[in-house]
Formats: structure tokens, C-alpha cells, sequence
């Protein structure tokens, strides 16, 4: 059974293009996640508090149509327990028009030992799981050999960069790598694709690195990855369209 959220895109979720700023359609999605777990149980907080922490693996997002400042929409998701991994899909409507689609994948582990907990080995039963939308999560975000990044810039992990957990939260990835991406003011995202690979923690350095721009049937496409200390923090593939 699938769970739903409504909300209404706010004046600071647009650009100066009136887009949708990369970030905000992903935070909507785990928003709606967490309020799930909130209200089914065990909540996030509850498996914190019992040590254990479910960590996105990847995250794939599609939008289909403009978003607009001060639409009101629905988010829709539910889970699927694959056993080694935890799927979440997501739709955003604008009444019955369907907006964006999104999956992402989860791994369960233990804070203390880091090792990964089986997720069929959790009692998930409220959480009502439905088949995920297979399609979405097709994407598998990696930089082909042939294509050659460049490095375009670096930064450091401020405070409110962070979660509970002491690093980067996942939601704030896509606006921060777009942020390095030359020519992002005349971009609107329409596709991301996010691997996870490492953590950004605290006060940590990080480089940015992208591709030149790729274009395909009119799609602007960009590789994306970040380093924190020489080792792979999280590789995107993120698509645009030209602002024209």
C-alpha cells in the first residue's frame, strides 16, 4: 500500500529561471520517505536508536513536466524488501498529471560495525510493500571510460552541508554538483541519475569534476563526480534541457 504526502513548492525551490532547483524534487521524495517511517514504524529514529541506519546506495530521478512556484502536489511512495537491499520508488503528481518519477536504492547497516544487515531480516511489515517500478531503476550512474573529466572546482563540508549522521546529506548532492557544471544558469534538469559511493564528512575537502557537455537529441548531458581526499565520493549522470 502506498503512502502520500501533499506539499506546495515554495518561493526558494526555483532558480532565477523559475526552475526547480536539481535538489528539490529528490528532497520532496525522501521527505515523504522518512514521513512514512515516521508514521508506519519503525520510524528512522527508531532504528538510529536500536544502531542501525538505512544509506542510499543510488537515486534515480525523471521529470517528466515543468514545476511550477507554488504548485500543489503529491508525493507518492512505497517500498519493495529486496533481502541484501531496500527500494523506495516515488511519483510527484499535480492532480492527476504525473510530474517525476524517482527510485532509490537502500543498504541497512550497523552504525557501530558498519557491516550490512540483511533487510528480510527486519520486521518492515507496516510499511506495506508494493512492487517498485522497475523501469526507474534501469540507470546505473557510472563515467564511461572514453569520457574525460575535468576538474572544476573544490569546496569544503560546512556544518549545514550535514545530517545526524556527520556528513553530507544525500539531498544536498544534486544542487551541489550541478553548482560545477559550466552553464548551469541555462540549464533545467530533467534526468538524475546519483551513485553514492563514499562519505563527505565535516570540514572536509572536496573536488568536483565534470565532463564537457554531451549533447544527445537536443538533451544536454553532463558526467559528474566528486573526490573527498583523492577517493570517489559520488559519480551522477545528470541531463538538461536548454534555456532558450
Amino acid at each position: 500500500m502506498s503512502y502520500s504526502q501533499y506539499y506546495e513548492i515554495m518561493s526558494h525551490d526555483i532558480d532565477k529561471n523559475f526552475c526547480v532547483k536539481p535538489s528539490i524534487i529528490m528532497r520532496y521524495m525522501q521527505e515523504t520517505a522518512n514521513r512514512h517511517m515516521h508514521d508506519a514504524k519503525p520510524s528512522y529514529i527508531d532504528l538510529y536508536n536500536q544502531g542501525k541506519n538505512f544509506i542510499l546506495s543510488r537515486m534515480n530521478i525523471e521529470i517528466y513536466r515543468e514545476i511550477f512556484q507554488y504548485d500543489k502536489v503529491e508525493v507518492v511512495t512505497w517500498p519493495t524488501n529486496k533481502g541484501v537491499s531496500f527500494l523506495r520508488s516515488f511519483q510527484m503528481k499535480r492532480g492527476n498529471e504525473l510530474l517525476a518519477e524517482g527510485g532509490a536504492t537502500f543498504a541497512l547497516i550497523d552504525i557501530n560495525t558498519k557491516k550490512f544487515l540483511r533487510c528480510n531480516g527486519e520486521d518492515f511489515a507496516n510499511y506495506h510493500e508494493e512492487p517498485a517500478l522497475e523501469k526507474i531503476f534501469d540507470c546505473k550512474a557510472r563515467v564511461p571510460d572514453e569520457v574525460e573529466l575535468h576538474l572544476r572546482g573544490e569546496r569544503t563540508v560546512s556544518y549545514f552541508d550535514t545530517d545526524l549522521n556527520g556528513h553530507i546529506n544525500n539531498t544536498n548532492y544534486p544542487d551541489i554538483l550541478a553548482n560545477f557544471i559550466p552553464g548551469i544558469s541555462n540549464l533545467r534538469i530533467i534526468s538524475m541519475s546519483l551513485h553514492f559511493v563514499g562519505e563527505a564528512k565535516l570540514g572536509s575537502k572536496m573536488s568536483v569534476f565534470t565532463s564537457d557537455k554531451i549533447i544527445e537529441n537536443e538533451i544536454v548531458k553532463y558526467y559528474v563526480k566528486s573526490e573527498v581526499n583523492g577517493e570517489t565520493n559520488v559519480v551522477a549522470e545528470m541531463k538538461f534541457v536548454e534555456i532558450k
